[in-house]
Formats: structure tokens, sequence, C-alpha cells
């Protein structure tokens, strides 16, 4: 177990730094077991239960966040897009009413 490991490395006069866990059960509970170790635990992956087949994962707050992130920053330059197309298309409807003005504008 972790804490049978844990305790091979201090009676070895070794100091654990970390813990690094690829698929940590959260449903049993071994993070807690740590907890009394003072030291920091790191996953991979997080399973919240495994049942009918189905392995059901825990989404940890900083993916949401990150997705989140994403959606804004793409919302932002659609939006962005947009208002500038149409300031485009505005500027090319004015330049378009002013005859000879425009074509001297174009000619830059």
């Amino acid at each position: 177990s972790q804490e049978a490991l844990l305790r091979i490395i201090s009676d070895s006069g070794a100091t654990c730094v970390g813990v690094g866990v690829l698929l940590e059960k959260v449903y049993d509970n071994g993070r807690t077991t740590l907890a009394g170790f003072n030291v920091p635990v790191e996953s991979l992956c997080r399973v919240a239960s495994v049942a009918n087949g189905v392995i059901e994962l825990v989404e940890e707050e900083g993916y949401a966040q990150e997705q989140k992130m994403k959606s804004n920053k793409k919302e932002k330059s659609l939006k962005q897009e947009a208002d500038e197309s149409k300031k485009a298309y505005e500027d090319s409807s004015n330049n378009g009413n002013s005859g000879r003005h425009a074509s001297k504008h174009s000619s830059l």
C-alpha cells in the first residue's frame, strides 16, 4: 500500500517529497490515508467510480476553467471578427458614396 511504501522510505532515512499516481481511485480514499504524511499528491487521472462496466472520471476544476477560457476567447475572437467585418462594410459603403474621393484613397 502507499502507506507501507512511505513508511519504508521514512525508515530508510530518506524523505518523500511527493507522490505521483497514474490512476487515483477517489472512491478508495487513498489520498486521505496519505494526508497524514504531509506530502503533496498528484494524479494524472482521478476515477470517481467503476460500475456496470462504466468508468466515471472526476472532471478537474482547472480543466473546466480552461474550457471556459477557450470558449470565451473564441467568442471574443468571433465578435471581434464580426465587428471588423461590419466596419469594413461600413467603410466600403461610405467610400462608395463619395465617388472620386474613394478612388483617390484606393490609389494610395
